[in-house]
């Protein structure tokens, strides 16, 4: 029935012995797990069945194991419906379904109480979503985890440590500030990825232009270059003689001088986008920096 198990007699036997090793863990007043040896000893085929299709390869599909489990529910409830229609007792919930799902396979499914958990998420003051009673990959040890926390709680071992338990809306708006302290590192991030392209533009550009030493403007033809830097490139028009000061980002980014080397081309289309932004990047850096600052120690 469940994983490793033999059958040295009957189904349901095999069941119930299963029911009282776990009955500390699943078991409560309405009994959920005696109830499928209950269904057993009438249809043991048919909750064979059930198990096995419940523990059905869902090939880490969340919306697969939800139906499987929703599928599980609905043949607990026929049963249910079928042999003790007027009893409050042999329901199945979440937690049961959950905990079978734990016995056959711990490594993906573990399971945790809520309180105690929340006790310790207080403690550490963490307080994203970690749900409740979902089902989670357990590559972390999450169960060995919880059996840490567990004895936190249950032997006072919190005992010495000073921290508050917030409220409900105290812990959304830590939550909406630590979303919005991602949403703003991410642009800040964004913005200093730009001025890093930017610095290599300038670098490539500024080396190809000093190494050829003519460039083609647009208006003037041929020029001498008489320097460049990150700002500026000075030009002496060969025709006329004439000296030109001209704003390096923008001749370059609109076309304005070309130069007769292999890969200036494909270099101008690369870094085009930056180049034309060239002035306003490093505000927009700022304005991310000032932006993130007051949410810092939102951050992970």
């Amino acid at each position: 029935m469940l994983k490793g198990e033999r059958y040295n007699g009957s189904k349901s036997d095999a069941l119930y012995r299963v029911k009282e090793c776990s009955k500390n863990i699943i078991d409560s007043y309405t009994q959920p797990f005696y109830g499928l040896v209950e269904f057993a000893r009438r249809e043991p085929e048919r909750v064979q069945k059930m198990f096995m299709n419940l523990y059905s390869d869902d090939g880490g599909n969340l919306k697969v194991q939800m139906e499987l489990i929703r599928n599980f529910f609905e043949q607990c409830n026929e049963l249910l419906e079928k042999y003790f229609p007027d009893s409050y007792l042999y329901k199945q919930n979440c937690h049961s379904v959950s905990s079978y799902l734990f016995l056959y396979d711990p490594d993906h499914h573990y399971m945790y109480k809520a309180t105690q958990s929340q006790v310790m998420a207080d403690c550490i003051e963490f307080y994203d979503d970690w749900g409740t009673g979902e089902l989670h990959a357990d590559k972390e040890l999450h169960i060995l985890l919880f059996n840490i926390i567990y004895c936190f709680h249950v032997y006072n071992l919190f005992d010495g440590i000073t921290f508050e338990r917030p409220k409900s809306k105290e812990k959304q708006l830590i939550v909406e500030k630590k979303n919005k302290a991602k949403t703003l590192k991410a642009a800040y991030e964004e913005a200093e990825k730009k001025i890093q392209l930017l610095e290599e533009a300038l670098q490539y550009f500024i080396s190809a232009i000093e190494n050829a030493g003519i460039v083609k403007h647009k208006m003037y033809g041929l020029c001498d270059v008489l320097s460049v830097d990150s700002k500026y490139i000075r030009l002496k028009s060969q025709k006329t003689g004439e000296e030109k000061q001209l704003g390096l980002a923008v001749v370059i980014a609109n076309g304005i001088i070309t130069l007769d080397t292999p890969d200036f081309s494909e270099k101008k289309v690369r870094y085009q986008e930056v180049m034309k932004k060239a002035d306003s990047l490093p505000r927009n850096l700022d304005y991310a920096d000032r932006a993130l600052e007051p949410y810092a120690e939102y951050l992970d």
